[in-house]
């Protein structure tokens, strides 16, 4: 019998909207490219999270055919957990998902931001929100360009902090404003969420750690050289986050 690889079973995690046609459409290209002929996302996507019981995610997810679990406060690690293991889910994808991950490893998650993370993220820090920053920033003769950025999550770092893996930057044109900036940025990352998260779940790129940090490693060298953002994430480090004892 020849060996078969192992399919990854993928959460996705989404906020999307309050209402049932609401936001959601960065899960749809997941699945979408999961189910390829010659798919780019060689994955199982097992269910789809969300806050908001009748919002975008679950509309999505219904038409989808996908699993829909419902997600509300407190977010708690025994809830992330329990997910995961009802779905043995090997990753979870953060398409939008605006809550803390507590529980999970940090190389099992990873989130997608649409900017330079370092200075447009954080907490607070999605939707139009940021794009209206990252216009102010352009006015002001601050920045040229923005960012598709995609890293793992540490649950003890600061939201977006985690280690960066992914840069693939975009122009920010004079007759940009915010509304037109967020849908071009939205546009790369569907393109490129789907191929990046499969390196990721297929051991290409791969997060190893020691007490103290974080490292990004290609398993194949020369891939580095041709993923925007690569080189620069496999040639440095991120501290890791600490848990803070009690209350």
């Amino acid at each position: 019998m020849l060996w078969k690889p192992h399919t990854p079973n993928v959460i996705v995690f989404a906020t999307a909207g309050k209402g049932p046609n609401e936001g959601g459409s960065g899960l749809v290209q997941l699945a979408e490219q999961s189910r390829c002929a010659n798919p780019p996302l060689r994955a199982n996507i097992v269910a789809v999270v969300s806050q908001y019981e009748n919002g975008g995610a679950y509309t999505k997810a219904h038409l989808l055919g996908i699993p829909f679990e419902l997600m509300q406060a407190p977010f708690t690690a025994e809830k992330y957990q329990a997910i995961f293991k009802k779905y043995h889910a090997d990753y979870a994808m953060l398409s939008g998902w605006v809550q803390y991950v507590r529980g999970l490893e940090t190389s099992k998650v990873i989130n997608i931001h649409p900017a330079p993370p370092e200075n447009f993220g954080g907490e607070g820090w999605y939707g139009l929100k940021v794009h209206q920053e990252i216009i102010k920033a352009f006015q002001a003769g601050q920045i040229t360009e923005t960012a598709v950025c995609m890293h793992f999550v540490d649950p003890f770092l600061p939201y977006d902090k985690g280690p960066k893996f992914f840069h693939f930057p975009v122009m920010i044109r004079d007759d940009d404003d915010a509304k037109s900036l967020q849908k071009r940025v939205g546009s790369f990352e569907h393109a490129w969420q789907s191929y990046m998260l499969n390196l990721v779940v297929h051991g290409v790129i791969i997060l190893e750690q020691t007490n103290e940090r974080y490292y990004i490693v290609c398993k194949y060298p020369d891939i580095k050289e041709i993923i925007p953002g690569m080189k620069e994430a496999c040639s440095k480090s991120w501290p890791k986050g600490k848990e803070k004892k009690g209350g």
